[in-house]
């Protein structure tokens, strides 16, 4: 029952998501870029590849296409000059505050209507829930689970 809950959870999320990207002209991957720069900026595209728990080789092209379209910028890092800084441009930034105030994020909207502690209570199971499959897919993929850790500070600090 509540896995079959969290996949419905998820479905509606996701077509919520896809939908809000492509009204804002973008990938719901390119939109989960532009909110992590959004929350710290002067990212390396390692940083981002954590991120989103992804490769170094897809985040490359999804940086190049947000840069061709004038919504990033990058800049060689001033501590490793073999690192480049991806930062919003203004154009980018709009496209983040108009994803944060525009409709169809139903998930969002909904979690706001909850009580503070019933809120509070979904985050700290929640949380329970991500550290042990993100530990359980560490475990039999050898993944990275410094990425959960990059991912979270980022929305904490507000990412889309």
């Amino acid at each position: 029952m509540a896995a079959s809950a969290l996949r419905a959870l998820a479905q509606v999320t996701r077509s919520a998501e896809q939908r809000r990207a492509r009204d804002l002209g973008v990938s719901p991957a390119q939109l989960l870029i532009l909110g992590s720069l959004s929350a710290r900026p002067g990212q390396s595209i390692n940083d981002l590849a954590q991120f989103t728990h992804t490769h170094q080789t897809s985040v490359s092209p999804l940086v190049q296409a947000l840069a061709e379209a004038g919504l990033v910028s990058r800049r060689q890092s001033a501590s490793d000059v073999r690192e480049a800084e991806v930062r919003l441009t203004p154009k980018g930034r709009r496209i983040v505050e108009r994803a944060r105030k525009g409709t169809g994020w139903p998930l969002k909207d909904s979690l706001q209507q909850l009580k503070g502690d019933d809120r509070s209570e979904l985050i700290r199971i929640l949380s329970v829930l991500v550290a042990a499959v993100t530990s359980k897919e560490a475990a039999t993929r050898g993944a990275n689970p410094q990425g959960e850790k990059v991912r979270r500070r980022a929305m904490a600090q507000g990412g889309v």
